[in-house]
């Protein structure tokens, strides 16, 4: 056409242009109902103006010329200009009801196109072209809707607004649009189906079911989508766009949840465009929701002002170094934001953020292996991809959406199938993926310190039995030289057994930081502002089983005979293998219910014990306010001799400068009462 090319390359380039518009690809049908909009748009924009028109309209017709009269106020006259207006007035809102029925009939009649040939044609090839309009057009009658929703008051017009009934009881269906058969018109023996009305943009759609509060789509991941047919070809415009096939939701596939969208480039720069790209939350499925319920809806979280009588505690506790380390160091990480960060961190990095800088730290962490610290990104890492999800915009939407045939009505005077394109919503009113993965790995990261501590001190013969058990308590000790001088030292105590309802061994002393943090000894109040609150005192269950066991299993103690009858050791050595063999059976299900797992649990130890002997004291001594202060502590039991008796010498003994002790009890502000840990996570960190 232009000249500069030869025979061959227009050729080329011809086979090009039909490939790419041809029918399958809805190019052609995509720009036929851009046409149709733009018609019902300039329809409805001539509507809203006569409307608007028909006061002064009126007004000419029933009292002539009126340039000249000045608009004034109303007022409670019954002149004849009061009474022409209550006329004009009546007419007008007689005129709005006849638009009300209009509006309502045009939404759910049949609107059929009409073209005028420029040229006299045959009767038989009117027939053809009347055969190829056909009757109806679903296009004309939704755009007729919104054109009249004016005067009807109809709402939810925009796709996905409104909802129904689904295939399963929890669900809903967001109907996105019709797709009809060989549409617009059929092409060659290719089956082929396209929107009858256009669709709305993926980012403008998604934002639709984003303001959805307490809702998440289904989505099919990848490998579900393959084992389906359901490609995305959004990405290659000259390959047919949607299959004349049936998709239907099922109960493996997996709620989302839209978080944040933002634009970039393509990672490969393969297409050369800037697209789209949304942040999900990765949740449940609907047969995860029905057989594991209780981690499916909002987590057990420990919050330490949650009762009046706990607000002085709490003031203590949410202090603590830990929480505040931690939260900290996460927020480091963007696991406080909106968005979690992609972890690129270095492995002591994440040690330094984990677990806060203080005296002590530096030589712990270089004592601390490399092993440990890698696996601490690792897990990051493992966890973010488990939660998370970066997906284009259009990719994510075809992955949510559905397809049902539509039953023949007889209304299509073609006789073409017609399918329903829908997304399907779950509930997830109490699903926070950002704060959840904040808990979910600082908590597994303690449990797995207090694990591989544990088994340090105590020995591999700890997981002999199916669960073991871990203490740890922050106690202080209140020393003076005379009635001026007076200190409090802190330290942190552990120790740990097998099974659950055991006898446990005496405490040992630990000087590990992490340890020391949780137990508060680190950032305890010391002077006259000692509280109780500020050291806590807890224990973890440690026991191991599939999905289903651990979470039916009770969260504390007693717990019932496990149905595997294995160690908790065997349980995790065999649960690394048979996971990796459920995984290599069935990779594309997001939920395995026979999957192995550690499950750790964490409950407050019954009191906090208090020792302040006055006959310890000399001379004016009990006057002292670090004393006082000690002295005074309430809420605490007095410290029993079994208690004492499994106390550390050098803590017990009452020598020279002692003048107290304090045990403390309780738990961490914000700790996650119940986590969940892989097996191989389990034993990386305890070999580390």
């Amino acid at each position: 056409c232009h000249g500069f090319w030869d025979m061959g390359t227009a050729s080329k380039m011809l086979d090009r242009i039909v490939k790419l518009w041809r029918p399958p690809t809805c190019q052609l049908a995509s720009m036929e109902l851009d046409m149709k909009l733009k018609i019902m748009e300039l329809m409805a924009t001539m509507n809203n103006q006569l409307f608007d028109a028909l006061p002064a309209l009126l007004t000419e017709e029933m009292a002539g010329d009126v340039d000249n009269l000045q608009l004034k106020a109303s007022s409670a006259g019954t002149s004849l200009m009061v009474g022409l207006w209550q006329s004009i007035t009546k007419s007008v809102s007689s005129l709005q009801g006849q638009y009300t029925r209009l509006g309502q009939l045009l939404g759910k009649t049949v609107v059929k196109w009409v073209v005028c040939p420029l040229k006299n044609i045959s009767d038989d090839q009117l027939g053809e072209l009347d055969g190829a309009l056909g009757t109806e057009d679903d296009s004309a009658r939704y755009y007729a809707e919104i054109a009249y929703a004016k005067w009807t008051g109809k709402e939810g017009l925009l796709p996905g607004k409104s909802c129904r009934a689904s295939e399963f009881p929890e669900t809903q269906a967001c109907s996105l649009g019709i797709m009809q058969q060989d549409m617009p018109e059929k092409y060659r023996d290719e089956r082929f189906i396209c929107p009858v009305r256009p669709l709305l943009p993926a980012p403008q759609q998604l934002n639709v079911f984003k303001a959805k509060e307490g809702q998440c789509l289904l989505h099919m991941n990848a490998g579900q989508m393959a084992s389906e047919s359901w490609f995305y070809r959004g990405r290659q415009p000259q390959k047919t766009q949607y299959d004349m096939v049936q998709n239907l939701p099922k109960r493996d596939h997996q709620a989302v949840k839209i978080l944040s969208t933002w634009s970039r480039q393509d990672a490969n720069g393969e297409f050369h465009r800037w697209r789209t790209f949304v942040t999900v939350g990765l949740h449940c499925t609907l047969e995860e929701a029905k057989v594991t319920p209780r981690w499916c809806a909002a987590p057990d979280i420990y919050h330490a002002s949650a009762s009046m009588n706990d607000v002085l505690n709490g003031l203590g506790r949410m202090s603590n170094g830990v929480a505040r380390g931690v939260h900290g160091a996460l927020h480091a990480l963007g696991a406080a934001d909106e968005k979690p960060i992609k972890n690129h961190a270095l492995p002591k990095e994440i040690g330094s953020w984990l677990y806060g800088a203080g005296k002590g730290l530096e030589e712990w962490i270089r004592e601390t292996t490399d092993g440990w610290m890698g696996g601490a990104s690792r897990r990051y890492s493992k966890l973010y991809n488990t939660m998370f999800m970066d997906i284009e915009a259009a990719e994510l939407l075809h992955s949510a959406s559905y397809q049902k045939e539509l039953e023949h009505t007889g209304a299509d005077s073609q006789g073409k199938q017609s399918y329903d394109r829908y997304a399907v919503v779950a509930p997830c009113k109490e699903f926070t993926p950002n704060k959840l993965f904040r808990l979910r790995y600082g908590w597994s990261e303690h449990a797995l310190q207090l694990a591989r501590k544990a088994v340090q001190k105590f020995g591999t013969d700890l997981m002999s039995q199916e669960a073991f058990t871990m203490q740890l308590r922050g106690a202080g000790r209140l020393e003076m030289q005379d009635e001026e001088h007076a200190w409090i030292t802190f330290s942190a105590l552990m120790r740990a057994g097998k099974g659950v309802e055991g006898t446990l061994p005496p405490w040992i002393p630990t000087k590990n930081p992490f340890l020391e943090d949780l137990a508060g000894s680190r950032s305890a109040h010391s002077g006259s502002g000692v509280r109780a609150s500020d050291l806590t005192g807890f224990q973890a269950y440690f026991a191991c089983g599939s999905r289903k066991e651990m979470h039916d299993l009770p969260l504390l103690p007693p717990f019932p005979a496990f149905g595997h009858g294995r160690s908790f050791r065997s349980c995790v050595t065999e649960g690394i293998s048979g996971n990796a063999e459920l995984g290599k059976a069935q990779p594309d299900a997001p939920f395995l219910r026979d999957e192995v797992v550690v499950r750790v649990t964490f409950a407050s130890l019954q009191h906090c014990a208090l020792d302040v002997d006055p006959s310890f004291a000399r001379g004016n001594e009990t006057e002292n306010p670090v004393y006082k202060s000690f002295a005074q502590m309430r809420g605490c039991d007095a410290l029993s001799p079994r208690e004492l008796s499994e106390l550390p010498a050098a803590l017990a003994e009452r020598k020279q400068n002692y003048r107290g002790l304090l045990l403390g009890n309780g738990l961490v502000d914000e700790t996650l009462l119940e986590v969940i840990i892989a097996p191989e996570d389990f034993q990386e960190a305890i070999e580390s």
